[in-house]
């Protein structure tokens, strides 16, 4: 696997670096935790802090062309990241906040069914 950084573009108030690479690789697209590796290995930063967004290849291609984040500090990705692309990374834990919302929706949905009175039919002479 050949990796090539194409442009990195500085984002100071999201504290991170934005990172458009293109890979040249041999069978099955890589996965991202090897495209993490390779990131930050050309970058010299911790592999941890690397968020691969985007693999985008063409059918048939054996090139992709990668987008990735790569985060100045955890608390920086923590904020910024959507449980969904931690997910993928093998971060999927859930903040506490997470957890919270969940009880709630399920006390409204049992408290719903207690609560709802039936309503009256209309009939034809109510019209």
């Amino acid at each position: 696997m050949e990796i090539t950084i194409k442009s990195q573009e500085q984002k100071a108030l999201l504290k991170r670096t934005e990172v458009l690479a293109r890979v040249a690789f041999k069978g099955a697209t890589p996965s991202r935790k090897e495209l993490r590796g390779s990131i930050a290995k050309s970058l010299k930063t911790d592999e941890k802090l690397v968020v691969i967004r985007e693999i985008l290849t063409n059918y048939g291609d054996q090139v992709a062309n990668i987008t990735a984040f790569v985060y100045e500090d955890e608390s920086s990705l923590k904020l910024l990241e959507s449980a969904a692309i931690m997910k993928r990374h093998g971060g999927g834990q859930q903040s506490a906040g997470g957890d919270d919302k969940a009880e709630p929706n399920a006390q409204n949905s049992a408290d719903d069914g207690k609560a709802a009175a039936p309503k009256a039919e209309k009939t034809e002479g109510d019209a």
